[in-house]
């Protein structure tokens, strides 16, 4: 059970970047299929796409610090429990 816990946060980043790429392909099919519907300009899609990739990298380097946040606190436990 821990090991999963441990492992869960380095889960979460490939695990929301797949999530990413599967909802852009979606849209990108979706404006493909609708030919009579503009597009919106190119400023405005490639500001919605930095957004979302940056929120991708952001939960990922949060999942980063809450790993070594926990091995931080497993590393402090450990002479504890030696001395006690």
């Amino acid at each position: 059970m821990d090991q999963l816990l441990t492992s869960l946060p380095y889960l979460a980043c490939p695990i929301a970047m797949g999530l990413m790429m599967w909802v852009m392909s979606r849209r990108g099919a979706a404006r493909t299929a609708s030919e009579s519907t503009p597009t919106p300009p190119v400023m405005a899609a490639s500001g919605r796409d930095e957004i979302a990739e940056l929120r991708g990298e952001l939960g990922c380097i949060q999942a980063e610090q809450t790993a070594i946040a926990r091995q931080i606190d497993t590393l402090e436990r450990a002479p504890a429990a030696r001395d006690a």
